[in-house]
């Protein structure tokens, strides 16, 4: 039973270190995505001045 527990635990730490990454990772989908879509946002500024 102990070996269970402890095999669940670590089963549980890797999703727990795998769930960390996937966070760590769409943060920086989010801020490229903002980051690109405030240049799109300006280009779009530029070209209504434009008309």
């Amino acid at each position: 039973m102990i070996l269970a527990m402890a095999s669940e635990r670590a089963a549980n730490e890797a999703q727990l270190a795998a769930a960390t990454a996937e966070v760590a990772r769409l943060t920086a989908v989010e801020r490229s995505a903002n980051e690109r879509i405030a240049n799109l946002t300006s280009i779009v500024k530029v070209l209504e001045r434009a008309q």
